[in-house]
């Protein structure tokens, strides 16, 4: 799905960060291990961006010649990401 941004009459809403859909893919499970934890919809919304921002930026763009070697972060340490946002969560509510 490409966003709507435009900047000097150029669309950029095809990039984006390829985290953002390992983070949304991972959260249903790892909140399988919080059960005993009611959590609201802005619960949710707030440990996805508090994951993303915890790990480093990949953005991706198609059509691009330019590419970029980085290493990318393992499912586990996104996982654990979660975990520590969902912790953070929990002691924090509002």
């Amino acid at each position: 799905m490409e966003r709507e941004f435009i900047i000097n009459g150029v669309s950029v809403g095809h990039i984006y960060n390829h985290n953002e859909e390992r983070v949304a893919a991972l959260i249903p499970e790892v909140l399988s291990e919080f059960k005993f934890r009611k959590l609201t919809d802005l619960d949710i919304e707030d440990i996805y961006a508090l994951t993303l921002n915890s790990m480093p930026s990949r953005y991706m763009q198609f059509g691009s010649a330019l590419t970029i070697k980085e290493e990318e972060v393992g499912d586990e340490t996104v996982r654990e990401q979660i975990r520590k946002a969902i912790e953070r969560v929990i002691d924090n509510p509002r």
